[in-house]
């Protein structure tokens, strides 16, 4: 007869077998998205805004890449943003739709038709890429640029 402590210890080591397996498959993938991008790597330098997803989902790849966007992209992504100042405090309209837009125009790795399937697993990917966009676009305080 088997105790419920032996039931157990099966039980969690299943389920690190399932896990090892798990990691080694997003580990492939990630591999095979880093040769991917790469060539980006090269040709944009720090200029390449790259995110990770947090959870591979299988036959997805786990990395999305942008270029840099230019100086007329960027004034579109500013200007489809609104912002509302009230007495009541700021309020932001549109900014994740912008940040979507500017990710989608930048795309760079994976195609646009897998980048929508990313999406769709993971909704706010989209947005984070053109955060990452956008950030790269910008400056930083020359204090942290010195660190």
């Amino acid at each position: 007869m088997t105790t419920a402590t032996e039931k157990l210890e099966e039980l969690r080591k299943a389920r690190a077998d399932k896990d090892a397996k798990r990691a080694e498959a997003r580990a492939e993938q990630e591999l095979q998205d880093e040769l991917a991008i790469e060539p980006l790597r090269d040709q944009y330098g720090d200029g390449l805004a790259v995110v990770v997803l947090n959870v591979h989902f299988e036959g997805l790849p786990v990395l999305a890449a942008a270029e840099p966007a230019g100086p007329a992209l960027m004034r579109r992504h500013r200007a489809s943003i609104k912002v509302n100042v009230k007495d009541k405090g700021t309020t932001v309209e549109g900014s994740a739709e912008a940040a979507e837009q500017l990710a989608r125009s930048c795309l760079k790795y994976p195609e646009p038709d897998v980048f929508a399937r990313m999406c769709e697993k993971a909704p706010g990917l989209a947005s984070q890429l053109g955060q990452e966009v956008a950030k790269v676009a910008a400056a930083k305080s020359y204090d942290d640029a010195k660190s």
